[in-house]
C-alpha cells in the first residue's frame, strides 16, 4: 500500500511541477522584492537597518543564500517549488498518521488540485516556506516529538508570522499529553531569534515588523475582506467539505487534525488585512483533514450499507474522485491556461528591460512602482536607487517615511530612472506623483498586457519644456 501512495503522490508532484514549469521566470509583485532584498544581503546589506523590510528575516535570507552560492535570482522560483512539493509529502504524512494510506492520497490529491497550491505555489512569496515549517511542527506532533514541533514552529515564525496559526491547538494538544513544557521549550527559537534580530537590527525590527502593520491597518481602515473568504470557499470547497467531515473520523487523531484545521482558517477569516494567499497555510491543513474526511465518510457509507466490502470500496473511491473532479477540474484549467500565459509575461518583462537599457538613467540607477521595479532591476542590472525597494503606499500612510524624505534622498540625490503605474502604489501618493511630473521626463508608456501594468519609464528633465506625463 505504500508503494501506491509513493507511486501517486510521485504522479502528482510531477504534473504538478509540469504545470508550474512555465513560472520559472522572477515575476512582477512581492517574490521580487523578497529576491532582490536577497540579492542586497549577499551584498553586504543588513535587512531593517539598511533596507526597509515588513517581514521576519529569514526570508530573506533564504534568498540571500542562494545568492551567496552563486545561483540566479530564478533559484529563488525553484524555492517555492521544493517547498510546494515537501508540502504534499507532509500533508499525505500527516493524514496517514491519523488515518491510513488512503487518506494520505486523498489528502495529497486535495492539496494538488486546490487553486492556491496551482496558483501561487511556484511563488516565492513567503507563505511556500512557512507552510512547510508549519506542516512539520504538526507532524512532528502527531509522531510525538513535542519539543521538535516547537522548535519547527518557532523556526517558521521568522519566516512568516503566520507559520505560528496551529500553535494555540498544538499547545492544547501538548498539555492534554503532558508534553506543553517540552512544546514551549523547544518554541524557544521564535523569541530566541526575536532577541537576536532586536540586538543586530535594533529598533528598527520592531517597527518594520511589528509596528508597520498595526500602524497601517488603523490609518487606513479596510473593509472586512469577506470577498477573499468567499472566494476560496468557492475556489476549494471540496477541501473545507471534506475537511469539515474530519471531525467524524476514528480516533483522537483525527479531531486533533481538523481543530488544527479549523482553528487556523477561522484565525486568518479574522484579519482584516487578508490576503488571498494567506489561505494556504489552512489549506493545507484543510487538505491533510480533508484526506481523513474522505475515509470516515467511506466507513460511515460501507457501515449504512452493510459492511466494508470490495464493491463499498470502489464505490467510495469513485464518489471520491467525482468529487474532487468538480473541485480541482476548473482549478487545473485555469492552471494550464496560466502555463501557456506566463511566457507572453517574461516576454514583456525582458522587451521592457531592452527598452530601459536602450535608455539608460545617467546616474545607473532605477526607482519606482515596486510591483514591476524589482523585477527589472533583477533582469536589467541597474540597482535600486538608495535600496528603496518597497514602495507600498501603506507605508508612507503607517508614517514609517514621508514623501519628503523620498523626494530629498532618493529622487534629488540620485536622480534614478523613475517607473510608476497608473493608480498604483507610488502614483498614489500625491507629492511623490508631483514631483516626478515636475522633474522628469516621460520617455515611454510600456503597456504591459500580460502582466496586467502600464509602466511610464521616467529620466530628469527640466520640467518647462516637456509634456508632463499623465499615466
Amino acid at each position: 500500500m505504500d508503494r501506491l501512495l509513493i507511486a501517486v503522490l510521485a504522479l502528482l508532484m510531477a504534473a504538478w511541477v509540469w504545470l508550474c514549469s512555465a513560472h520559472t521566470f522572477v515575476s512582477v509583485g512581492d517574490e521580487a522584492i523578497y529576491l532582490y532584498d536577497g540579492w542586497l544581503v549577499a551584498q553586504g546589506h543588513l535587512p531593517y537597518r539598511d533596507f526597509f523590510l515588513a517581514h521576519p528575516p529569514l526570508r530573506v535570507l533564504l534568498s540571500a543564500a542562494l545568492f551567496a552560492v552563486g545561483l540566479p535570482a530564478v533559484a529563488g522560483k525553484w524555492l517555492a517549488i521544493v517547498a510546494t512539493g515537501l508540502n504534499t509529502a507532509l500533508i499525505a504524512g500527516l493524514a496517514r498518521k491519523a488515518s491510513g494510506p488512503w487518506a494520505a492520497i486523498a489528502a495529497a490529491m486535495l492539496w494538488m488540485g486546490g487553486a492556491l497550491s496551482l496558483e501561487t505555489g511556484a511563488y516565492y512569496l513567503g507563505s511556500n516556506v512557512a507552510t512547510s515549517f508549519m506542516l512539520g511542527a504538526c507532524l512532528a506532533a502527531a509522531h510525538g516529538r513535542w519539543a521538535w514541533s516547537g522548535a519547527i514552529l518557532g523556526l517558521g515564525a521568522h519566516q512568516a508570522l503566520y507559520a505560528l496559526l496551529p500553535g494555540p491547538v498544538l499547545l492544547w494538544w501538548a498539555w492534554r499529553q503532558g508534553r506543553a513544557l517540552r512544546f514551549v521549550a523547544g518554541g524557544m527559537t521564535w523569541p530566541a531569534g526575536v532577541a537576536l534580530a532586536w540586538l543586530l537590527f535594533g529598533e528598527a525590527y520592531g517597527l518594520q515588523t511589528v509596528a508597520y502593520h498595526l500602524r497601517k491597518v488603523a490609518q487606513s481602515p479596510k473593509p472586512w475582506p469577506i470577498h477573499r473568504i468567499i472566494g476560496f470557499l468557492r475556489a476549494d470547497w471540496a477541501a473545507v467539505a471534506f475537511g469539515l467531515a474530519a471531525w467524524l473520523g476514528r480516533g483522537a487523531s483525527s479531531r486533533r487534525l481538523a481543530a488544527l484545521a479549523w482553528q487556523s482558517l477561522l484565525v486568518v477569516c479574522l484579519y482584516r488585512s487578508l490576503q488571498s494567499y494567506y489561505f494556504t497555510l489552512p489549506l493545507a491543513l484543510l487538505c491533510a483533514a480533508g484526506g481523513v474526511g474522505a475515509v470516515a465518510l467511506t466507513r460511515l457509507a460501507a457501515h449504512r450499507f452493510g459492511g466494508p466490502t470490495a464493491r463499498t470500496h470502489v464505490a467510495a473511491c469513485l464518489t471520491f474522485v467525482l468529487v474532487w473532479s468538480l473541485s480541482a477540474l476548473p482549478n487545473l484549467h485555469a492552471a494550464v491556461a496560466r502555463r501557456s500565459f506566463q511566457p507572453v509575461v517574461d516576454a514583456e518583462l525582458t522587451q521592457l528591460g531592452q527598452q530601459i537599457l536602450a535608455r539608460p538613467p545617467a546616474s545607473g540607477l532605477l526607482w519606482g512602482d515596486t510591483s514591476v521595479t524589482p523585477a527589472l532591476a533583477l533582469r536589467t542590472g541597474l540597482p535600486i536607487a538608495a535600496r528603496f525597494v518597497d514602495t507600498n503606499d501603506q507605508r508612507f500612510d503607517a508614517g514609517l517615511t514621508t514623501p519628503q524624505t523620498v523626494i530629498t534622498t532618493v529622487l534629488a540625490r540620485h536622480r534614478p530612472g523613475v517607473l510608476m503605474v497608473a493608480h498604483h502604489g507610488v502614483y498614489r501618493v500625491a507629492p511623490l506623483r508631483r514631483h516626478v511630473e515636475q522633474h522628469f521626463l516621460a520617455q515611454f508608456i510600456f503597456q504591459g498586457r500580460a502582466m496586467g501594468y502600464d509602466v511610464v519609464y521616467l529620466l530628469p528633465g527640466d520640467a518647462n519644456t516637456k509634456t508632463r506625463p499623465n499615466p
